[in-house]
């Protein structure tokens, strides 16, 4: 029993270093290239919860906080910590009760949400620096470099200040659906972190763990009626003239025509799997499908009419 019990602690102290190097690794090299990659942070630490027990994987994330304030300084370790380590019990905790793969997903996503606005929050209070403010500051001096090299060329007063204008516009659209895309990124990280920790969970430790699959993807059955709900309220608040109505409009048709799209996209997976096609293949097609906007729309289309019609049966599937 004794010999069972230090093969067991055994087990947990090299798992728990070796999800320390890699993790520790993995923030040094990816802080440098993308903010966006840090958000896959949790699944090391979501493996090694799952394979041994919660008490392990807060006692991995506490050490890892502390080797970051140690190695780099207060604020980066108290940021990581707080995008990871909410994502990281939580996950371990739905999939140790075997919560369904969507419900996972969503509940992850809000989580990085709350994470995120929090630790931005946090940020402006102990900092006094506002990012929201500092991106439209950004964006402005792109204006104004833009407007200054268009006046080197040849063009009349008329001629660049309707590129400026052009360009104005796109940005205070880019800042107005900055919610929606921060959400629309969040849902895609917990996707992220659920479909590759239950890869490895499925490998490592239990076969029998579902890997969730993107061709499954599907828009609750009542998802219209709640559009509908959303567009009556945005037209009331736009003939009461609330105060962001326009803001409102703009975030709701990105959200109704995102989610179609990503339907759409979740649709055509479902075909190239069915018809067996190459993953490389699949890979390339998926990816052009992304990058050409027109076929973007055929899907988008696609994906309101199998909200309707189930192409796929999955309502039919427990």
């Amino acid at each position: 029993m004794r010999s069972l019990a230090n093969n067991s602690m055994k087990k947990q102290i090299q798992e728990t270093i070796l999800t320390l190097v890699f993790s520790l690794v993995y923030i040094l090299l990816v802080s440098r290239v993308s903010v966006l990659l840090l958000g896959l942070l949790p699944i090391p630490f979501i493996l090694l919860g799952v394979r041994n027990n919660i008490k392990t994987n807060i006692f991995a994330l506490v050490l890892f906080f502390s080797i970051l304030n140690i190695m780099l300084n207060l604020s980066f370790a108290i940021t990581s910590l707080a995008l990871i380590m909410p994502v990281s019990l939580l996950a371990q905790y739905m999939i140790d009760k075997k919560y369904k793969g969507n419900d996972i997903i969503i509940a992850l996503a809000i989580v990085f949400i709350v994470s995120i606005f929090g630790t931005l929050y946090v940020e402006k209070i102990t900092t006094n620096v506002d990012i929201v403010s500092q991106m439209e500051e950004g964006f402005h001096d792109i204006v104004e470099i833009q407007e200054k090299n268009l006046k080197k060329m040849e063009m009349t007063e008329l001629e660049i200040q309707q590129r400026v204008d052009i360009m104005e516009t796109g940005i205070s659209y880019l800042v107005t659906v900055t919610p929606m895309m921060l959400g629309f990124t969040c849902l895609l990280l917990g996707f992220l972190n659920y479909k590759i920790a239950a890869f490895l969970i499925n490998k490592t430790y239990d076969p029998n763990m579902k890997v969730p699959k993107f061709a499954n993807f599907k828009l609750p059955s009542n998802f219209i009626v709640g559009v509908g709900v959303m567009v009556v309220t945005s037209y009331v608040a736009t003939k009461i003239n609330l105060p962001y109505n326009g803001a409102l409009k703009q975030n709701l048709i990105f959200l109704v025509t995102g989610l179609f799209l990503i339907q759409g996209f979740s649709l055509l997976d479902y075909f190239l799997d069915k018809i067996k096609v190459n993953k490389i293949l699949k890979a390339i097609i998926m990816t052009l499908n992304v990058v050409m906007m027109p076929i973007g729309g055929i899907l988008m289309a696609l994906g309101f009419v199998d909200v309707f019609a189930d192409f796929r049966k999955l309502r039919k599937k427990p």
